[in-house]
């Protein structure tokens, strides 16, 4: 089996054993043991939830190179790699070996990360930066839409900040023929539904006013979950819990977003007499690149003669990179699946098997050839 066949197989053994965010246990053991049994000289630090490789030439410049692993529900439930994180981790394995017997002059971290699905993996893998003196950070998305094994890459925001907004209401179950001696919070609920719907189209990522707030750049909210009372058609209930999610195309941003839509429950809940209270999941950053590191890897790419097109403009999913991008100059680049394959998080999706050379060289002209 040659090397390329040996990271094809590894991407597919990922594959077949798919775990949740946080539940990634044998998808660690897997990527443990696929770095021990294919290198000789790397560091493999086990953290319990994360792990990394080390690469130790005792130079005084570090590169962070990262990937996720932790796979996506579907419709009915079920774990599979609907992100195409088999197919990361396998370029990030496949590098770490190519390169173990190499002298490049310069230190390599790879960093094979939990949980990005939930943002909860990047930021607990932020500890890297006290164990290890890196000066870049680097990251790679396949990304349907793109012709195969072409690189997109854009200048300062890749991704968008985003936040799950858990709101619960409370306030008092009464017969259903007297709703008048309850409190139902029904109808907050559809005046917050209405009062957000202008946030769910998008025009652009351009200024815009809402609420009569003045924001920068593009603002979201997404109903992404409603709970009203139980299935009884003698109650009017008491208690309801819904679920958003909010989108900017910065945190500052964010913070004003978030500020509007508490208030505005805020204010309704007074008026109706109903308590209410606010939980914040899936917190993510903006992913915000370094102009001029991006500059330096496409002048790099430019010269390898690897393919490469100027993205114009970020996305709006997130990826909580944008954690690990907080603490050195960064660059988070798409890897191309192809224009017409099935969209990321579909059930018909699956990485390419045939872009992971690309991926690979991507990466490693930058490690071999230095920013």
């Amino acid at each position: 089996m040659d090397y390329l066949e040996k990271i094809t197989a590894f991407r597919k053994l990922l594959h077949a054993n798919p775990e949740a965010s946080e539940k990634e246990v044998v998808t660690r053991k897997l990527i443990k043991e696929f770095l021990e049994e294919n290198t000789q000289n790397l560091e493999i630090v086990d953290k319990g939830r994360w792990l990394y490789g080390f690469h130790n030439e005792g130079a005084d410049e570090t590169y962070l190179f990262r990937a996720d692993f932790d796979a996506i529900l579907s419709e009915d439930g079920q774990c599979y790699h609907g992100c195409g994180h088999d197919g990361h981790t396998a370029i990030l394995a496949g590098l770490a070996i190519k390169l173990d017997k190499e002298k490049l002059g310069r230190n390599i971290v790879y960093l094979f990360q939990h949980a990005e699905e939930n943002a909860a993996g990047a930021i607990e893998c932020t500890e890297i930066f006290k164990e290890k003196k890196i000066d870049y950070a680097f990251a790679l998305h396949g990304h349907v839409g793109m012709p195969l094994g072409t690189a997109g890459i854009h200048e300062e925001v890749v991704c968008c900040a985003s936040e799950g907004m858990l709101i619960h209401l409370k306030g008092i179950q009464s017969h259903a023929s007297t709703p008048e001696k309850g409190i139902n919070p029904a109808y907050l609920m559809a005046e917050l539904a209405l009062f957000l719907r202008p946030l769910c189209d998008f025009d652009g990522f351009v200024p815009m006013t809402w609420q009569g707030e003045n924001y920068n750049n593009m603002i979201m909210a997404t109903i992404v979950y409603q709970r009203l009372g139980e299935l009884a058609f003698g109650v009017s209930p008491s208690t309801a819990d819904m679920g958003l999610t909010l989108r900017a195309y910065n945190e500052k941003e964010m913070t004003l977003l978030q500020e509007k839509v508490e208030n505005f429950i805020k204010e309704g809940a007074e008026k109706q007499g109903l308590e209410f209270s606010f939980t914040y999941l899936d917190i993510f950053p903006e992913t915000r690149n370094n102009r001029d590191l991006v500059g330096r890897v496409k002048a790099l790419w430019e010269k390898e003669n690897l393919p490469f097109i100027e993205k114009h403009y970020p996305h709006r999913g997130s990826e909580d990179f944008g954690h690990l991008a907080k603490y050195v100059p960064s660059c988070y680049f798409e890897l191309g699946l192809g224009i017409d394959s099935p969209p990321l998080h579909n059930v018909g999706f699956e990485f390419k098997d045939e872009v992971i050379a690309d991926g690979l060289a991507f990466f490693e002209v930058i490690a071999r050839k230095g920013v």
